[in-house]
């Protein structure tokens, strides 16, 4: 009986040394901190999310804040679709000083390699405020679709990991 209990209080053992090894497998995590060149000045742009392959729910956060700034405009990410080194996300803006509060934004990232600064790139678009607004956003998350300002990266680094 002593052989049986010390074999299943091993194995139990294992199985729990596992389960971080297995929990990381058919995640895609998506970071960045990147500077980037604005209208008037240079804005830091700083987003994480992440997601179960497959899955539709995802927890992430974005904001942005002009450089020298205290203003600050954020947003929770709602909706993320990864293919390589290619990203998409979209989420609702919880808040801001200049009136993007409640709007969605749209956002493509390419992850060139590191150091970041000029190999990856950003894409992104603050979408109308309409009553359908966050159905095209799910759209163009789940499209590939590539937002229509490309930022230009000052400094900074993207990194998309694909789940495996």
């Amino acid at each position: 009986m002593h052989f049986r209990k010390t074999i299943s209080l091993l194995v139990i053992f294992l199985l729990m040394m596992s389960i971080p090894a297995f929990s990381k497998q058919g995640k895609n995590n998506v970071s960045g901190k990147v500077k980037v060149s604005g209208d008037d000045a240079s804005v830091w742009i700083d987003f994480t999310a992440a997601g179960a392959k497959n899955s539709r729910a995802i927890g992430g956060s974005f904001c942005c804040q002009p450089d020298g700034e205290g203003k600050k405009t954020c947003a929770n990410v709602v909706y993320m679709k990864v293919d390589g080194r290619y990203a998409w996300l979209a989420g609702k803006c919880t808040s801001d000083s200049s009136g993007l509060a409640g709007r969605w934004f749209f956002m493509a990232v390419h992850d060139g390699g590191t150091p970041g600064y000029l190999a990856d790139h950003l894409w992104l678009d603050w979408l109308p405020d309409t009553p359908d607004a966050e159905s095209v956003a799910k759209r163009k998350v789940e499209n590939l679709e590539k937002p229509a300002n490309n930022k230009s990266i000052e400094a900074g680094n993207i990194v998309v990991e694909p789940c495996k």
